[in-house]
Parts: structure tokens; C-alpha cells; sequence
């Protein structure tokens, strides 16, 4: 093969999964374009990729077309834990795909109960460079009351009141690192509140004592994945 032609969405579209293509050839074999095509097989945003060859008598070489379907814009999930102690809780997320010249990913979800309450609210951006990397950054806030979450069961009724909020805004830049593996920069700021009584005699019309603490965080990390299959992997 001499080229790659990619057919079946936008124009724009087409243009990112051809740039997503990472060949430092003019020419190429199967074996070359292998894991390129399995890379792209594994984009949420792709649903699928169906390959011909296509031969080109001028050139004695050959053209690889792909024909592309994109993957629907919008999923929606749901779950839920019911248990016989008072954690029960509910989860709804939602995450839309925007698809151009780069790729972008809206994603937001929310826990409720009893016990834990969060929200999450984030944006991904692909970018298909000649290395490609990606941007993401979330904001997430969060409480636990542990008070609400008592059971009834236990000898003492009134236990200590003690509700935590948390909250951290975060941003992570990745690189791949050949086939496996990826560099990833990242960093986050939050802060975390605990109110709290230092007694068990309390009235809700008290005032809890408060403790703040503040934080800032960065780092930088390498992952590597080598497993044999997605699912009940055997080595790696």
C-alpha cells in the first residue's frame, strides 16, 4: 500500500481518522498498518471500519479504503446500589461525542443517596497531531454524611455528626508512548470541609466546628498495558 483514503463521514471526519493514522512510510505492508487500524477500531467515537484494497494501475501499488461509521452522539446510563443499611444509592451519567477535525467528549454524571452525593462535570479533546495527545479536565464536588448513613441497628442512636465536602478541579494532558503505553502530566487543586460536633449532646441548631484543608497537586505518571485480552487476560 501507498496511501490510506478514508470514506463514509464528514469531511472534517474523515480528516481525523486520517490523521489518527501514525506511518512514517511511503510505503506499507499489513503487518505495518495493523495496529493503526486496531487503534482506531478502539476510538469510542468510531462504531466501525470495514478495509479494501483498492489497486492503483499507475502506480502498481495498492490504496487502503476505509469505509467509517461514526458511533452515536449521545449515551445515557443508569445504575444503582440497594443494600439492606442505609447506603443505598442511585447514579445517572451522560456523555455526548462531537466529531471534527479533533474530537471532543462531554461527559457528566451524578451519585445520590443517603450517604454520598457528588456531580461531575468534565471535557476531553483529542487531537490528532503527528503526535497525538489529549486534554482533559473535570471538576467534581462531593459530601458525605456520615450521620444520615447511621443504622438504626446499633446500640448508639446518636452518633457523632461528622459531614465532609470535597471538591477538586483537575486537568491531565496524555502522549503515547508507543503502542502500549502513555505519559500522562497532571494536575489538580481542591479543597476538603469537615463539619463536625466534638460532642454526641447536640441540637441541629448548633453550630459544627469546621476544618479546612486546602490542596494542590501535580505529578507525572507512565502506564503500560501488555495483557493478552481485555477480559480474564492470562499474561501481561
Amino acid at each position: 500500500f501507498d496511501k490510506v483514503k478514508v470514506e463514509g463521514l464528514k469531511k472534517n471526519q474523515n480528516h481525523y481518522v486520517e490523521q489518527s493514522i501514525s506511518l512514517n512510510k511511503d510505503t506499507f505492508s499489513i503487518n505495518d498498518i495493523q495496529h493503526e487500524y486496531i487503534k482506531l477500531l478502539s476510538d469510542d467515537k468510531i462504531k466501525s471500519l470495514y478495509p479494501e484494497a483498492e489497486y492503483d494501475s499507475l502506480t502498481n501499488y495498492f490504496t487502503l479504503k476505509l469505509k467509517a461509521k461514526k458511533e452515536r452522539d449521545l449515551f445515557v446510563s443508569f445504575g444503582g446500589l440497594f443494600s439492606s443499611k442505609p447506603i443505598d444509592e442511585g447514579f445517572i451519567g451522560v456523555k455526548y461525542n462531537f466529531l471534527s477535525k479533533t474530537a471532543i467528549t462531554l461527559m457528566a454524571n451524578s451519585y445520590f443517596g443517603r450517604f454520598h452525593n457528588s456531580i461531575l462535570g468534565g471535557v476531553r479533546i483529542d487531537i490528532p497531531f503527528k503526535i497525538p495527545f489529549y486534554s482533559q479536565t473535570t471538576y467534581n464536588m462531593g459530601s458525605w454524611d456520615y450521620f444520615k448513613s447511621n443504622n438504626v441497628f446499633f446500640d448508639d442512636i446518636k452518633p457523632s455528626y461528622l459531614l465532609i465536602r470535597d471538591k477538586y478541579l483537575k486537568t491531565e494532558i496524555g502522549l503515547p508512548v508507543f503502542y502500549k503505553g502513555k505519559l500522562v502530566f497532571e494536575g489538580s487543586i481542591g479543597e476538603i470541609v469537615n463539619e463536625y460536633y466534638q460532642t454526641k449532646q447536640f441540637l441541629s441548631t448548633d453550630t459544627t466546628d469546621k476544618t479546612h484543608f486546602e490542596n494542590i497537586i501535580g505529578g507525572i505518571y507512565f502506564e503500560r498495558n501488555s495483557l493478552d485480552k481485555p477480559q480474564y487476560a492470562t499474561t501481561g
